[in-house]
């Protein structure tokens, strides 16, 4: 999604910006989620109508999430995205059929907030031009059943949908979704064959046929799966099987990260690295998120300049720093693009507050870039205390001249 010229704190144009180019719509309460507001238990407990009102559940002040929301929302409709209701409805639970219509907060400008959703114009599903047809009716109802968790009920539409259209193009769409809500009932085995048939069946068939709710959905399904792999360690094999990637899979990031650093080992795999990286970019924890590109940079600098160069990487914080950073080949006439290894001292001089919150355990190793690093940092560091810089320059221009080169450009431009 093109940037515009907008007031928004940037994080949270990274969670809108996310979901529109994801999914092509804005959802409130899936912003909760993103941002590690709202945890994906206590969302499922909402739903299953165990807790009255969201904000109960929700992490950090009311005030403060009502100004995100706000800005959030302002920034769709600022982008010409439809404003529509949004009424959330209940989970039916194993003990009944019945769903009914949640409520967010007692606080009214909270609850309005949550009750809305920005939709592209033409992502408003159409099953059917003649909305009084018994057909388009008896649709409608199956879908309603299916985002309900009703199995009961949705086996029952879809049994009248193949007798009265038997020749529907969507029946087989419809019953792979029913056959979904079965499929939740039992404990998920973390099997790959699994993971296919969400991957190759339901997520089409969700995006097809379940309007504005299909995320919802899918998420569920991502979720259900994830739980069978809680205790699992990351298997090259099957990467796609590890907890970290189903649950980035539902945009459940707070859950990505303490899955991956539960673990105690992020750079033990690049893809794992990269991951956490995504998760903390998306939960706004800046310093922390520098600081595992920091040590992917050295634990794994061919990947990660792939990684970091790739159009598909999508991280607001860190790509155009590394764009930048490649700039200084032609800034000053470099024979060859700067290592990837020397990017973390770069971002150092850049950004010298980060002496401030980076671990101390960054200048303890004895490998040529952590030591590059090191007297980045003693440079920084003199230049902020007042004390003489000579040493610290001649340390640096010693093991990297051009490091020294860019700390003085910066110096000199302010």
């Amino acid at each position: 999604m093109k940037r515009r010229n907008f007031k928004i704190d940037d994080s949270i144009q990274v969670l809108v910006d996310d979901q529109l180019q994801d999914h092509g719509s804005f959802n409130p309460v899936d912003f909760l989620l993103t941002s590690g507001r709202l945890s994906y238990s206590a969302y499922e407990a909402w739903r299953y109508r165990k807790k009255e009102y969201l904000d109960e559940l929700l992490s950090g002040s009311v005030p403060e999430i009502i100004s995100q929301l706000q800005q959030a929302c302002d920034y769709a409709e600022h982008l010409g995205l439809d404003r529509v209701h949004a009424q959330v409805m209940s989970w039916s639970r194993p003990d009944t059929t019945e769903t009914q219509a949640l409520r967010c907060s007692r606080n009214s400008e909270l609850e309005a907030l949550l009750s809305i959703q920005f939709e592209a114009k033409t992502n408003h599903p159409q099953h059917d031009l003649f909305v009084n047809n018994p057909v388009t009716v008896l649709i409608n109802n199956l879908v309603v059943s299916i985002i309900g968790r009703n199995s009961i009920a949705a086996e029952g539409h879809l049994k009248d949908l193949y007798i009265k259209a038997p020749d529907h193009k969507d029946l087989q769409g419809f019953e792979l979704l029913v056959h979904s809500l079965e499929m939740m009932k039992q404990p998920a085995k973390g099997q790959m064959s699994e993971l296919q048939v969400i991957e190759e069946h339901f997520v089409d068939a969700a995006q097809k046929l379940l309007g504005n709710k299909w995320r919802d959905y899918i998420n569920s399904i991502w979720h259900w799966l994830a739980t069978a792999t809680f205790r699992r360690s990351y298997d090259p094999k099957q990467p796609r099987l590890h907890g970290s990637y189903l649950l980035a899979q539902a945009g459940d990031w707070s859950s990505v990260q303490q899955i991956i650093e539960a673990e105690g080992n992020y750079l033990a795999v690049p893809e794992i690295g990269f991951r956490l990286a995504q998760a903390l970019h998306f939960l706004n924890e800046r310093s922390r998120q520098i600081e595992v590109w920091c040590r992917m940079c050295w634990a794994y600098p061919i990947e990660t300049e792939d990684y970091l160069s790739s159009e598909k990487t999508r991280d607001s914080l860190i790509k155009p720093l590394w764009l930048s950073y490649l700039d200084i080949e032609d800034t000053f006439e470099l024979s060859e693009a700067p290592e990837c290894s020397l990017f973390p001292a770069w971002v150092l001089i850049q950004e010298p507050g980060l002496i401030h919150v980076l671990p101390q355990d960054m200048l303890q190793g004895d490998q040529e870039h952590q030591v590059i690093f090191e007297l980045a940092h003693n440079l920084i560091m003199a230049r902020m205390n007042d004390e003489p810089e000579i040493k610290h320059r001649k340390a640096l221009a010693k093991r990297q001249a051009t490091l020294l080169k860019y700390y003085l450009h910066r110096i000199d431009t302010g």
